[in-house]
């Protein structure tokens, strides 16, 4: 704690290098430091990417740093690599949903789809197999905004089964519908036809096929 207030009352320009010396210093005695990590990412630059992107998997909190930087797509191997071990290991870490974030935006479109597909299938099997419900939920909300359809469809009858007025009022916005009376009937009419639009961010019923032309 004397290292952090210590630095926090200095001024960074001219002992910037200093700072981040002693920082480093001192994330390699104490392992695993949200508080230092946080510093670090605070007075970190460009010249400092080599050493945030070897550190990130030992120091979580680094993520702020790789967003401040914008160095997601840089480090997006760790990124998907941690974030699946923690779906299917059912072992969360700090900041595993900026991580999550952090790696669906630096992926391309095309795969973004199965990246949130798999994630999400090991993700409910590990935490069906420790009856983990909150996390289930808070999860597949979070994924609900990703477009991932089975998310969706698990956050909203979790929601409809045990709280309408909080959960299902953040998943009435991923719908069109005016009214949370409204998206129940929806949503019920068309649970197994259910796509997302990505360029409107919503959930729709899926277009029915078109009817083949009369010869």
């Amino acid at each position: 704690m004397e290292l952090i207030t210590t630095i926090c009352i200095l001024p960074l320009s001219g002992i910037r290098c200093s700072l981040l010396v002693r920082v480093r210093t001192a994330l390699g005695r104490s392992g695993r430091n949200s508080q230092l990590a946080n510093l670090y990412s605070e007075i970190a630059d460009a010249s400092d990417v080599d050493y945030i992107l070897g550190m990130l998997e030992r120091q979580p909190g680094f993520i702020n740093a790789v967003k401040r930087l914008r160095l997601e797509k840089q480090a997006l191997p760790v990124l998907k690599k941690r974030v699946m071990e923690a779906a299917d290991g059912n072992r969360s870490f700090n900041y595993e949903n900026e991580w999550l974030r952090s790696a669906v935006d630096a992926m391309p479109p095309d795969e973004q789809e199965a990246f949130i597909g798999s994630y999400w299938t090991k993700f409910q099997r590990s935490r069906n197999r420790s009856n983990n419900d909150w996390e289930l939920r808070e999860r597949a909300q979070l994924l609900a905004g990703f477009g991932c359809v089975p998310a969706f469809r698990y956050a909203v009858e979790a929601a409809m089964r045990q709280d309408r007025n909080n959960y299902l009022q953040r998943l009435l916005a991923l719908s069109a519908c005016p009214s949370m009376e409204e998206f129940v009937v929806w949503f019920r009419d068309n649970r197994d036809n259910l796509v997302f639009d990505s360029e409107e961010g919503i959930y729709k019923a899926a277009p029915a096929p078109s009817a083949p032309a009369q010869k």
